[in-house]
């Protein structure tokens, strides 16, 4: 697992320092920092909507049996 993270935290460097270099010197910067800017607010939306769908999923989990159980013998009577 750590050379995964070692190997991504080197790719990332990597980006990063030819995104704020090389870029930056032939004004090509602003586009790919737009995207990255996009792409970090759609990543927000998509954790916004799975703590959606996570809740909604809670709230649609049918009750235990032993509350089914008691429900149905209070509506019998």
């Amino acid at each position: 697992m750590r050379h995964y993270a070692q190997n991504n935290v080197e790719t990332l460097t990597t980006q990063w320092l030819l995104f704020d270099g090389e870029l930056k010197k032939l004004k090509q910067a602003e586009p790919v920092e737009a995207l990255m800017t996009r792409q970090s607010e759609l990543h927000d939306e998509l954790e916004k909507e799975i703590a959606a769908l996570e809740e909604l999923a809670v709230k649609l989990q049918p009750p235990p049996p032993e509350e089914t159980s008691a429900a149905t013998a209070q509506s019998q009577r």
